[in-house]
């Protein structure tokens, strides 16, 4: 009864542990043609809205670009299973240049960078994040 009981409180205990583990991710992002303007990222956890819909991101963060490959940190990422979606926001207006039929003006990307010629898919880009550190490049194009 008491092993019964050990086992119970230790799988409880690190259940409650993986629920609140976080960590961090270090996106080196390449193919940044210029120092100009902001590297835009948009982290989704479902593949509602992605990769364009920005008011469906879990999490949005914009760093100033410092050179042609930037490394971002994103810093308290709870484990689970995202996607991610950049752009570099050139003319720093924040939000995504499109032409007339929604094709981006500006360099975009996405996580595990598929070979696809059509907008990329959640589950193209998806990723396990369940580490205390992780790192990602993303080429940009």
């Amino acid at each position: 009864m008491i092993t019964k009981s050990l086992f119970f409180a230790v799988s409880l205990f690190l259940g409650i542990l993986s629920i609140n583990s976080t960590g961090e991710i270090l996106v080196k992002v390449k193919g940044i043609k210029n120092y100009k303007g902001y590297i835009q990222v948009d982290i989704y956890k479902t593949n509602k809205g992605f990769p364009t819909s920005e008011e469906f991101a879990f999490k949005k963060l914009r760093f100033k670009v410092q050179k042609r490959e930037n490394d971002l940190i994103i810093n308290n990422l709870q484990h689970g299973t995202y996607a991610i979606a950049i752009y570099h926001d050139e003319n720093s207006n924040e939000k995504l240049d499109t032409n007339f039929i929604g094709i981006p003006k500006e360099k975009t990307g996405v996580s595990n960078n598929p070979n696809s010629r059509s907008i990329p898919s959640f589950s193209d880009a998806r990723f396990d994040f369940f580490s205390s550190k992780k790192v990602l490049e993303i080429n940009i194009k």
